[in-house]
């Protein structure tokens, strides 16, 4: 293995107890969602392509380490109003993107009748 970079205080990459691997077969979908890794731990990814007459040269992503960190959810992409009757509105929240719900616990749903003004929040 040819190391182009070296991180202090970091493990050489594939060589510890959390190598993992998959091989893609459907080359029509070539992405991989890497799942169930730790937080704050580097991680390291090399890719390669083979065939019946071997395999190729490793090719290491730019950047060659990252760490998955906890992030906030992303806001729905599409939330629907319907009015029911003249006392009810259905709320719903369209869940065709992953990132949707990837990281969501919960939703809260404000309403009042007055608009809301777009608050700049500031942590001091």
């Amino acid at each position: 293995i040819h190391v182009s970079t070296y991180t202090r205080g970091e493990l050489p990459p594939f060589d510890g107890p959390d190598y993992e691997y998959h091989v893609l077969t459907d080359l029509t979908n070539l992405s991989l969602l890497a799942t169930s890794l730790k937080q704050g731990i580097n991680y390291f990814f090399r890719i390669s392509a083979t065939n019946a007459l071997g395999s190729s040269l490793y090719m290491m992503p730019q950047p060659p380490v990252i760490k998955p960190m906890p992030k906030p959810p992303s806001s729905p992409s599409e939330v629907n109003l319907v009015v029911k009757d003249g006392k009810t509105i259905a709320v719903q929240i369209n869940m065709d993107n992953v990132d949707d719900i990837l990281g969501a616990d919960t939703y809260r749903i404000d309403y009042s009748t007055e608009m809301f003004a777009n608050e700049k929040q500031r942590i001091s």
